[in-house]
């Protein structure tokens, strides 16, 4: 019985040799023909699938760059960059600060490449290298604002903090809205450095940051829309005005280190801001601004302006602007006031047709200059107009000018022939005075009264004939002009003291028989023919023969 068993495992084992032979074989096929096709099955692309029927999720590759975000010196997160996404990142959000939650005491400051937060991550930052970002938080410090309250909108009135360097300024206060930072609310911060306002602010109120001298950057919502204050904060280089701002008064006053600035388009009112900022090299004004009154004053860089033509009103811009050499007016300039007083390399200036009017003081002391292009059209000059232009030479048009003001002219030492409009009816005082080298004078025929030393010292002149339609010449008028001949017609009834003093040898040709009443010869001052009757001429009853 046992060799049975023996005999029948052993039959057991050679069977299971040979099955195991013929599966290495290819299952017997022992004839080595390699042409028939397989009968393996291609793979499928979608073996692998779930059971129910989905594919499974590609295990994306790892991204290349790394790159840590770290807020105040722990790593926050991880974000990743490549080649597809150009090696740029998107910066981690943060949340609940107080841009999102008004009971916040703290406020994001961003992110930055640096650990001095002085380079900001911006779209365009790349990055080839795995490397770190920084960010960090900013306390609030609304405990130390004063404010009051109308309306239930809150004002900032005061910011009891002295050492505070990063100045966050709140939207909400004591669940208050913020809409104005009054004037002087933040005077004599002079530890501020960064100032942040929260978006809800609508108005900057005049002086606010007054003598904030430390001051560098300026971050300003694009809810305020009137923005003043800002003088005297001597560290400012640049800053950014939102589209939201229209109106720009009395703001940045004294901001020597400014450099350039970008009017946004929605302003329309520029007034007495920008002044004595002595390193401002340019300004670039949109369509939109139609008054610049007072602004710009003393920029001691800016050479060239161009005023778009939605500019109506200059009156006292660029004042002491003393490297100003070019400046394109707009067609719509009405008001040129004062506007280039101290302008000392402005040379030439053409007037556009919209200027009716050249205001009080507005070539006054533009030593440099040499040439005015007028108006077509009738023209009224201010007093101190073209005071002490002493290149003046050529005043293109000047028969336009129907009036003029006290020192229009005076001192333009280079002025050799004035053609006026025969509506000009009056000469103010000192309008030629010291005109020294005026040498051809017609006045015109409607003229009635010539102010005091309107000509003295025209020291040029040889001859002088007064209109038929003059009543009346003032005192000094023509005094120490060396002229040779002076006519007077008889319609001339007042000459007050010392008119033709110091006009020795001239031989004066009086219409009227004898010396009228009003002819001034004696009493206290000069008498109107000068010191003495044996220095002149005169000649009665001259009939123009």
């Amino acid at each position: 019985m046992k060799k049975f068993v023996v005999f029948m495992l052993s039959v057991f084992l050679l069977v299971c040799c040979a099955i195991g032979f013929m599966a290495c074989t290819g299952g017997g096929n022992d004839s080595g023909d390699t042409d028939k096709p397989s009968t393996e099955q291609p793979n499928n692309p979608n073996d692998g699938d779930d059971e129910s029927g989905g594919n499974k999720p590609v295990t994306p590759e790892e991204p290349k760059i790394s790159v840590g975000a770290y807020i105040d010196g722990s790593l926050y997160q991880t974000v990743y960059t490549d080649e597809n996404a150009e090696y740029k990142i998107e910066t981690p959000v943060i949340s609940d600060d107080i841009t999102t939650n008004p009971n916040s005491e703290r406020y994001f400051y961003g992110w930055f490449m640096d650990r001095n937060f002085q380079t900001p991550v911006t779209d365009d930052t790349v990055f080839k290298e795995n490397s770190s970002i920084y960010g960090t938080w900013v306390d609030v410090y609304s405990n130390d604002f004063e404010y009051s309250v109308d309306r239930g909108e809150a004002t900032i009135t005061g910011f009891n903090n002295a050492t505070a360097t990063v100045v966050v300024v709140p939207s909400y206060l004591n669940s208050f809205p913020v809409t104005t930072i009054g004037s002087n609310a933040f005077k004599d911060k002079t530890m501020i450095r960064t100032l942040i306002i929260c978006d809800g602010i609508e108005t900057i109120q005049q002086d606010a940051f007054y003598n904030c001298n430390s001051m560098n950057k300026v971050v300003i919502p694009d809810s305020v829309t009137y923005l003043s204050g800002f003088t005297k904060c001597y560290s400012l280089t640049h800053i950014d005005i939102p589209k939201s701002v229209t109106n720009i008064s009395y703001a940045f006053k004294d901001c020597t280190q400014l450099k350039n600035i970008t009017i946004p388009n929605a302003i329309s009112n520029i007034s007495y801001a920008f002044q004595n900022c002595e390193n401002l090299e340019d300004i670039k004004l949109p369509n939109s601004v139609i008054d610049i009154t007072g602004a710009f004053q003393s920029c001691r860089k800016l050479e060239d302006i161009i005023l778009p033509n939605s500019v109506i009103y200059i009156k006292e811009a660029f004042q002491s602007c003393s490297n100003l050499e070019k400046i394109t007016l707009s067609n719509s300039v009405k008001d040129t006031t004062g506007a280039f007083q101290n302008c000392w390399k402005l040379k030439k200036i053409s007037l556009p047709e919209s200027v009716t009017y050249i205001g009080d003081y507005t070539f006054d002391n533009c030593i440099n200059l040499t040439s005015v292009a007028m108006p077509n059209h009738a023209i009224a000059i201010g007093s101190y107009a073209f005071n002490q232009c002493s290149n003046l030479e050529y005043l293109f048009n000047s028969y336009k000018i129907t009036s003029l003001g006290a020192y229009s002219f005076y001192k333009c030492v280079k002025v050799k022939n004035i053609v006026f409009s025969d509506n000009l009816e009056s000469i103010t005082t000192y309008a030629f005075a010291e005109c020294s080298n005026l040498e051809n004078l017609i006045l015109p025929e409607h003229l009635d009264y010539l102010s005091d030393f309107a000509f003295q010292n025209c020291s040029s002149l040889t001859e002088i004939n007064i209109p038929n339609e003059v009543s009346r010449i003032g005192m000094g008028a023509f005094s120490t002009c060396f002229a040779k001949k002076i006519f007077i017609p008889k319609s001339v009834s007042v000459i007050e003291n010392g008119a033709f003093v110091n006009n020795d040898g001239a031989i004066i040709y009086a219409e009227v028989e004898s010396k009228p009443s009003g002819w001034i010869s004696t009493g206290p001052g000069t008498p109107w023919y000068g010191d003495h009757l044996d220095k002149v001429t005169i000649i009665w009853g001259y009939k123009g023969d």
